[in-house]
């Protein structure tokens, strides 16, 4: 979209014999003026920068015909429809930018605690992107690790998994993770027993997974002996945005190993928003999930909820904080009946919580 509006001739320019073009560059549809846009003169060496507030200039232009292409980063380039300059004539032209999503090449920061090339990065880590997310269709982010190479997962059953990254953990109950689970760069462990719980950690919003495969206990302390997993979230929207996600299963198990005539079935829900309030930025969720499991004592009920609150990017002193709540209710599978009845606990153990 482009405005136009034609300003009165100054004296000066008058004398001079020359011309003057100025302007804004916007973002469509918000209107907020693109600081650092970049404006061309088409067929010269003319070129101008948008200030803060968006406005631009070029003075003491011949009097002709021009064109402008303006660009900027994170916005589709437009160029205009020619302008046409008398002498002494200062014209002002309002310019719109559609805001384009751009693919850039993977960069990381959990490696060294900066931003990085990933082929530049001094460890072998593997990117997991919100595309992947998408196109594996995880409802957790433990399911979207599992696809990671040298990724494993060790546990009784598949409601307490505990990461392993190329065999650094072993099998502890959960207790003592050996890879350190990182949320924005903090710390996402359990106070108590130091273990990931899964269900508390955000997919709604996860813009990348880094896994980091190594001991790095240099740089994160005795928690990273077996790797790092840094969940990298995105930038809260200009705009009010809410979001959800519901999912539903049924496990069917082979008949020989049936242990009940009723459908087992696991769903969950997800709701999610996130806005501007000032200068702070905030994203709460809350879910709830339920499973009927596939083993005896397999069945579980999580609630949970988690808000994060933050400065902008921009802001002298970026912070941001986070608060997670969660609360699970669920069976003990320990030990199978026996190798014919493998999800079948013995019956003294059944109904232990």
């Amino acid at each position: 979209m482009i405005l136009v509006a034609l300003l009165g001739p100054g004296a000066l320019l008058a004398q001079q014999g020359t011309a003057a073009l100025a302007g804004k560059v916007l973002e469509s549809g918000t209107g907020r003026p693109i600081a650092g846009a970049r404006v061309l003169l088409r067929g010269t060496l003319l070129a101008a920068e948008a200030d803060s507030a968006g406005r631009f200039q070029f003075i003491r232009l011949e009097a002709g015909t021009y064109q402008l292409r303006v660009a900027a980063l994170g916005y589709r380039s437009d160029t205009l429809p020619p302008i046409v300059l008398a002498a002494g004539e200062a014209r002002e032209v309002a310019i719109s930018l559609v805001p384009q999503i751009l693919e850039l090449p993977n960069m990381v920061v959990t490696a060294s605690r900066r931003v990085e090339r990933i082929e530049e990065a001094q460890a072998s880590i593997a990117v997991v992107s919100r595309d992947e997310l998408i196109r594996r269709n995880v409802v957790t982010v433990d399911q979207a690790l599992a696809f990671v190479p040298g990724v494993t997962f060790n546990g009784a059953s598949s409601q307490d998994p505990q990461i392993d990254i190329r065999g650094a953990t072993g099998i502890a109950r959960g207790v003592g993770s050996r890879v350190l689970m990182l949320l924005d760069g903090h710390q996402a462990l359990s106070a108590d027993g130091g273990e990931v719980l899964y269900e508390t950690l955000p997919i709604l919003d996860v813009e990348q997974v880094e896994v980091v495969k190594g001991a790095y206990s240099a740089l994160y302390g005795s928690n990273a002996l077996g790797g790092v997993v840094n969940l990298l979230t995105s930038r809260i929207a200009e705009r009010p945005v809410t979001t959800g996600q519901a999912h539903f299963g049924v496990f069917t198990p082979q008949n020989e190993y049936e242990f009940t005539t009723s459908t087992q079935s696991a769903q969950g829900l997800t709701l999610q928003h996130s806005r501007w309030l000032g200068p702070v930025g905030v994203r709460a969720a809350v879910g709830r999930e339920t499973s009927d499991g596939f083993t005896q004592n397999g069945q579980y009920e999580r609630w949970f909820a988690r808000t994060k609150v933050t400065s902008r990017p921009d802001a002298n002193h970026p912070w941001d904080v986070f608060a997670v709540y969660s609360r699970n209710d669920k069976g003990e599978f320990f030990t199978w009946q026996s190798a014919d009845r493998p999800y079948e606990v013995k019956p003294a153990e059944l109904g232990d919580r």
